[in-house]
């Protein structure tokens, strides 16, 4: 064990950024493609109508994880100057994960579903919130600059829940046990890897400081909401369609929505080793840096996005029918609007990121509030009337929305702090 923490944090400081763009990379291609892993033996295993439950499900985690999660991460990466301790983020995220839990029992027993999809949808999403605790261990970690530590713990912990869960699968043909024996042994992982970390980067927790820990919850809460309203953007076609559709075209759509999820994975793994970066140059008020870092990455996530939309048309949608032994071929509309809804998420993702380091989060909620309005105008009919096709144009729909909003938001916050500069 002191043979691998020596690897994990004997490293010379130049090597860090590297280390630490390559085991994100290495996370996120995992986390990208752990769903769409799973959902491939479960539709091989248990059907196309049980693989619908199971594409919900994971629908409704990831809403819950947005909530758990708090919209922390990025707050606490950027806060260069320490202003918050680490206990101060500790006790918000307990906050945010009696809500988390919260939301995924109404979730699960408030929809009306048979048994067995409730204990689908309370079991995945038990599964993905250990994910919230990890996110603030390594939060501090990459607030320390050593993000590359908890990437590679991350990427560890990705591949045994995948493999733990395909072999009980296969098992048990279960996805219920599945995903009980699968959080078990991942809460256990996330304690054993971490635990002899702790030491050398975190602080002991200090006493509960009321006044602080409310402080910091206010601050990350429009974060979160607009973390979450995003989220339910993101998730509202799956949504729509587990309304007015059968299971099995869940299963469909679920998985022509799968080379979104690279889109936006790919996307986080170039900027998210610069999130400290943002926050320095805006607080050192190197406008001409921080918007370089700004314009190279929306320039990888347009030309990553032409990349994907090229391949997806040329043999994407093939490949993807073979794999999972379904027929998608009337989807090819659908898939290259989803694609395209892809590299406008990934926008709105990096703008939130963006707008957070510039401190401007609070701008964050109004803008997904009002995409949030767009969604209940647009989206029952558009699924309604054009089925799968209508899901695709409703995320198109409103990810070019929020993009435009974000954009706005971006310059008045620029020229507002010009202004102060240019008077102080």
């Amino acid at each position: 064990m002191e043979k691998i923490k020596s690897w994990l944090l004997d490293v010379d400081e130049k090597n860090i950024i590297k280390r630490s763009t390559f085991w994100n990379l290495i996370a996120s291609l995992l986390n990208s493609f752990m769903t769409a892993i799973l959902l491939f033996f479960v539709t091989w295993i248990n059907g196309v109508d049980k693989a619908g439950m199971f594409t919900i499900a994971s629908a409704f985690a990831y809403q819950c994880l947005s909530l758990g999660n708090f919209g922390a991460r990025n707050y606490h990466a950027s806060d260069v100057k320490f202003e918050y301790s680490y206990s101060e983020y500790f006790y918000v995220r307990m906050i945010s994960g009696v809500l988390m839990y919260s939301l995924l029992l109404w979730y699960t027993f408030g929809q009306g579903y048979t048994l067995e999809k409730a204990l689908i949808v309370l079991a995945f999403g038990i599964f993905k919130s250990v994910d919230a605790f990890e996110d603030l261990i390594h939060g501090e970690f990459q607030r320390h600059n050593r993000l590359d530590i908890g990437c590679i713990l991350q990427s560890f912990r990705y591949l045994a829940s995948i493999i733990v869960f395909v072999l009980v699968l296969l098992i048990t043909k279960s996805i219920i046990l599945s995903c009980i024996i699968v959080s078990i042994v991942t809460f256990i992982l996330l304690i054993v890897w971490n635990k002899p970390l702790i030491k050398k980067y975190f602080s002991k927790k200090k006493k509960f400081n009321k006044t602080k820990v409310k402080k910091l919850f206010l601050i990350c809460l429009p974060i979160c909401l607009g973390n979450a309203v995003n989220m339910y953007i993101v998730n509202c076609p799956k949504y729509m369609i587990d309304s007015v559709m059968a299971s099995k075209f869940q299963t469909y759509f679920g998985i022509i929505f799968m080379p979104v999820f690279i889109i936006n994975l790919l996307s986080t793994v170039i900027y998210r080793p610069y999130v400290k970066s943002l926050g320095d140059n805006w607080q050192d008020k190197d406008y001409k840096g921080f918007f370089k870092i700004v314009l190279r990455q929306v320039f990888i996530i347009v030309a990553l996005t032409l990349l994907v939309i090229v391949f997806g048309y040329i043999i994407g949608l093939q490949i993807m029918g073979i794999i999972y032994g379904v027929k998608l071929n009337k989807y090819m509309l659908a898939f290259i609007l989803l694609l395209v809804g892809g590299g406008l998420n990934s926008l709105a993702s990096y703008f939130s990121v963006v707008l957070t380091a510039a401190r401007a989060q609070n701008k964050l909620f109004i803008g997904y509030a009002i995409t949030f309005i767009a969604s209940f105008l647009i989206s029952l009919s558009l699924v309604k009337s054009y089925g799968i096709d209508g899901a695709s144009y409703v995320y198109v729909i409103l990810n070019l929305i929020t993009v435009v909003l974000f954009t706005i938001f971006m310059m008045i916050r620029y020229m507002q702090d010009r202004k102060v500069k240019k008077n102080g």
